[in-house]
């Protein structure tokens, strides 16, 4: 590896988000444990919480003493025993939940005081990896890139096994780099979880996941925030001076209690998908675990081997509902096309798919 490959790799960050409420689970875990858990503080899969996990995973590749995690202090008892499991992690503590976009500023904006010319992963911190040391590979691969194309964030997009609900979906673009690296791809347009028959269109056109890990220098990121979000760059802005300080968390708690709720992936994501580019993961199997019926599947399959990616296709067309199974049941069989008399399905980027 080159020398600049080398000097890069001294200044990788990552961020973990762990500030959300996992509400599509929460009732699931609810009638399992009696009481209220985000998904990222329960072992939905296996004996550890997703939080560990995702911790475990990147820690394959990046140093704990430049990891992250973004909090909501509503989760104290939550947060306050994975401290006592893993001292080494430095908390940011979020004084509420306002959507993905904040915590995420917050974060860049203390890893640029800290080192400027830094680069990032940004991680959720309750999905399922099948291998992590291959995921992480790709990651890896992600920052290469990035050194070479610094002013492009890179999301990581998982190629589908078939149609899938609940997810959001990347149309990747023109090539952009292939070099030692997985290809890099410009990104066409973002759809975030789009109904059965829209899905199936995304898939045929070779369409990918979206993971929303995202790598790219902390600059690159804190720009392309600022412009999607001005007000929220512009109230994060101010507390940059006390940062790393005593006042930080008087400055955050007065900041967050006037700032409007802003999540990342409509906001930012959907309203400047030419500022991104995307690298396919294709031979790693993840879920967000974002429904019940997947978490059932995948649990299933640790007991009794069966494959949980038919599971889950069976799970998702069934939850469609019938209103999809008496639509799709006048179209073609794979609910493609119709004669173009209206646009059911905007995407992001100015794509479109008539049906």
């Amino acid at each position: 590896m080159n020398r600049p490959l080398e000097l890069g790799r001294k200044d990788r960050w990552a961020v973990i988000l762990a500030g959300g409420e996992g509400t599509r689970l929460r009732s699931y875990i609810h009638r399992i444990t009696g009481r209220e858990c985000p998904k990222q503080y329960y072992p939905v899969v296996g004996t550890t919480t997703l939080l560990e996990q995702t911790l475990a995973r990147v820690w394959l590749r990046l140093a704990p003493e430049r990891t992250l995690a973004v909090v909501n202090r509503a989760h104290q008892g939550f947060y306050s025993a994975i401290s006592k499991i893993w001292p080494e992690l430095e908390l940011l503590i979020q004084p509420t939940n306002h959507g993905t976009a904040p915590g995420i500023l917050y974060a860049l904006m203390v890893i640029a005081t800290r080192s400027p010319n830094a680069s990032v992963a940004i991680f959720p911190s309750d999905h399922y990896v099948g291998d992590s040391d291959r995921f992480m590979q790709y990651v890896d691969s992600a920052f290469d890139a990035t050194l070479r194309h610094p002013e492009t964030p890179i999301l990581l997009g998982v190629a589908p096994f078939e149609a899938e609900l609940g997810y959001g979906w990347i149309e990747p673009g023109t090539l952009i780099s292939n070099g030692a690296e997985p290809p890099v791809l410009r990104i066409s347009g973002f759809w975030e979880k789009p109904p059965l028959h829209i899905a199936r269109e995304l898939f045929h056109r070779a369409c990918l996941l979206n993971t929303f890990i995202i790598v790219g220098t902390v600059s690159s990121l804190i720009g392309t925030i600022a412009s999607a979000l001005p007000s929220t760059y512009a109230a994060m802005n101010v507390a940059q001076s006390a940062l790393d300080h005593a006042l930080e968390e008087v400055m955050i708690r007065a900041i967050y209690s006037r700032m409007a709720h802003a999540d990342f992936s409509q906001s930012v994501l959907a309203e400047r998908p030419d500022k991104f580019a995307v690298m396919s993961i294709s031979d790693v199997e993840w879920s967000d675990l974002g429904v019940p019926e997947r978490v059932i599947a995948l649990q299933s399959r640790e007991i009794n081997g069966t494959d949980s990616r038919a599971s889950l296709l069976a799970n998702d067309v069934a939850n469609e509902g019938e209103r999809v199974t008496r639509a799709s049941s006048a179209k073609s069989p794979d609910a493609r096309i119709r004669p173009r008399r209206e646009i059911d399905f905007e995407v992001s980027g100015g794509s479109q798919i008539i049906v």
